[in-house]
């Protein structure tokens, strides 16, 4: 079911400093983005938002090329945070090798925000949602969140 890519130092802090940009552009202010390349994940923790990301599924449960939003939570709810956040890591997961992008111990909300994107329940867990970059792509342009690319002649 799902391919295996191994997940460099260089994609952790990369990913790390892209978000931190993505996130001055959110909120117009710094925010501070913590890679820890030992555990692969990033921390995210400011007024606005707060974040804990791994990246390469460090768990027996998800696979090595998967990002996983283990904590997303954002002071301004309903504002479209959530799927805008979900189109950056769309935007950025080429350079940065993840497949899927799955929601570890996710609570009713975070289930139903999931299941709005294409995230499907892992089999045997209701709390973990899982699905391939691609299915989330085609979620996020039913939705509005994201455009499709268009040549340019």
């Amino acid at each position: 079911m799902f391919d295996y890519v191994e997940i460099k130092e260089e994609n952790i802090v990369g990913l790390s400093n892209e978000l931190k940009n993505y996130l001055l552009s959110v909120f117009g202010r710094k925010i501070k983005c913590s890679p820890n390349v030992v555990s692969n994940s990033i921390e995210v923790s400011s007024p606005e938002c707060a974040l804990y990301l791994r990246v390469g599924g460090t768990s027996v449960n998800w696979p090595k090329n998967t990002l996983v939003i283990a904590r997303l939570g954002f002071k301004e709810t309903r504002y479209g945070h959530g799927a805008r956040l979900l189109r950056f890591f769309l935007e950025t997961q080429g350079v940065h090798g993840c497949s899927y992008i799955g929601i570890e111990s996710a609570n009713e909300k975070a289930v139903a925000f999931g299941m709005k994107f294409g995230l499907a329940c892992l089999p045997g867990y209701s709390d973990m949602l899982a699905a391939s970059i691609e299915v989330v792509r085609e979620h996020l342009l039913a939705h509005g969140v994201m455009h499709e690319e268009r040549e340019v002649y």
